[in-house]
């Protein structure tokens, strides 16, 4: 499928007698109003996925629709989210609906219309569009590029998990570019990169990172996502100019203390830039051990809304920033098939193919330890919390060690000198190996203890505890909470 942009002189034909409506309510479908209205052309209402209680915009309706209820031979929509194969899945669901795409309204004369951002926005749907429907090129909508694990907040339910880091640090300018570089090896282009955190421009370099990534013509797109408690000086507001980049600046209220100063240095270069209020987060920072269905963990992944979100942190190329920093943080196993290792020694073609598999995984593994990061049209009111709540020190939490069993055996002894070290022999003999042997002496008045210990000495997988005579259940007891207090492995 090709989409071409449409001449203004045929705007009227491809209207005529249609209602017109646009599918998607953001700053797109604003943005598609906006030149519709100046060309005259009205529009009959918005689709909304998200809008689970009708409203208006510019006194135009904004519903979750009810398609079979639509003439489809009265009807035009202009698609105007990300997603156009899922909104284009969902027309077809119904009926025949005649559409456009957003991308196909621009040209020189309603850009001029538009902010940076709107057309910012809408380029971005085309070009997801392309790309899915390019199945040959290797391509990312978008990237999260970590160029810090500090921040200058500390905020407790932050989704990109800094509140648990207690020894962040920056990354250097050569570790970023040799990152870089082994990415944009592999890809044939990424729409935009994210310079990210933490806070990115707590980076000291991160001017100089910044015009590294601008050098790269596979990259389409460059943005910075800072909290608007920093403020660059004159020269750095140059190369952020110059580099094209825009930035996202999250408005926190009186913790984005530069947010003003920001704005009006913002002006002054002429750089582009969005400021978004933050009206409240869902909980989604914790890491717990869900035991879903693959149904269930198809269902978390289908509804969150960082799930297009990779990211690039250590050299390693993510599917969102929770499994990257979990895993950075060792707070989630190191699942293999989650991430691709992009300093691997293999060949460019084999990496590709690892990053083709990731980014189309319909869910991953790892998402059985997240809360889950609901989209807008998922959230419900029960879930919203109070956003940038601040904490003076970083959380604590449990380490996933990788290494440590993931079986326990737990043998009682007491008194079976005859019979031990064949016992010992058996289970050591296993083909499976990631497992601990816990041999509690109960109070042997033979060669029992000296054997466990002997046995101890020669593999490091047996773990011998004496105690005085108090029978079987009494020394399984004392093996578990050794297993409970170590946290490790399953009984």
């Amino acid at each position: 499928m090709e989409l071409k942009n449409i001449a203004v002189s045929d705007w009227q034909e491809i209207f005529k007698n249609k209602n017109v409506i646009i599918f998607g309510a953001g700053i797109a479908g604003k943005a598609v109003l906006k030149i519709l209205k100046s060309k005259g052309i009205n529009v009959f209402g918005f689709q909304d996925n998200g809008a689970a209680v009708p409203y208006k915009i510019e006194n135009i309706p904004v519903s979750r629709m009810d398609f079979s209820k639509i003439d489809n031979q009265k009807f035009i929509f202009v698609l105007a989210i990300h997603n156009l194969d899922e909104a284009i899945k969902q027309l077809e669901e119904v009926g025949k609906y005649d559409w456009i795409a957003a991308y196909q309204l621009l040209n020189e004369e309603t850009k001029a219309e538009l902010s940076f951002m709107e057309v910012q926005k809408i380029e971005a749907i085309y070009f997801y569009f392309e790309r899915f429907i390019n199945k040959e090129l290797l391509t990312l909508n978008s990237l999260d590029f970590v160029i810090t694990e500090r921040c200058s907040l500390r905020c407790k339910e932050c989704s990109n998990l800094m509140q648990y880091y207690s020894a962040p640090k920056n990354f250097s300018v050569e570790t970023l570019k040799n990152e870089l570089d082994s990415l944009c090896n592999v890809l044939d282009e990424i729409y935009e990169i994210r310079l990210i955190g933490g806070e990115p421009f707590v980076n000291p370099n991160w001017n100089e990172i910044l015009q590294y990534v601008a050098t790269k013509d596979k990259i389409k797109r460059i943005s910075i996502y800072t909290n608007g408690t920093i403020l660059p000086n004159d020269s750095q507001c140059e190369i952020l100019k110059e580099s094209n980049a825009w930035l996202s600046i999250s408005d926190y209220d009186e913790l984005s203390r530069n947010l003003k100063p920001l704005q009006n240095k913002l002006d002054l270069y002429s750089i582009p830039y969005e400021v978004k209020g933050v009206p409240y987060w869902t909980r989604c920072s914790s890491f717990i051990k869900h035991d879903r269905t693959p149904k269930e963990l198809l269902d978390v992944f289908k509804k969150c809304c960082a799930r297009n979100l990779a990211t690039l942190l250590r050299g390693k190329l993510y599917p969102c920033p929770f499994i990257s920093n979990a895993m950075n943080l060792s707070a989630i196993p190191q699942v293999e098939n989650d991430y691709v290792d992009l300093t691997e020694n293999v060949d460019v073609e084999v990496l590709r193919q690892k990053v083709r598999r990731l980014m189309t995984r319909p869910f991953y593994n790892s998402c059985e330890w997240c809360e889950g990061r609901p989209t807008p049209e998922d959230i419900k009111d029960e879930d919203k919390i109070p956003p940038h709540e601040q904490i003076n020190k970083p959380l604590p939490y449990i380490r996933y060690d990788d290494s440590a069993p993931k079986l326990n055996v737990v043998i009682p002894v007491y008194n079976v000198e005859k019979y031990l070290g064949q016992c010992l022999d058996s289970v050591l003999n296993q083909t499976f190996k990631n497992f601990q042997v816990i041999l509690v002496d109960d109070g042997s008045t033979d060669n029992s203890l000296a054997i466990c210990e002997d046995y101890q000495k020669k593999d490091n997988r047996i773990k011998v505890i004496n105690q005085s005579n108090q029978g079987p259940s009494s020394a399984r007891n004392r093996a578990f909470s050794e297993i409970e207090m170590k946290n490790g492995g399953v009984i």
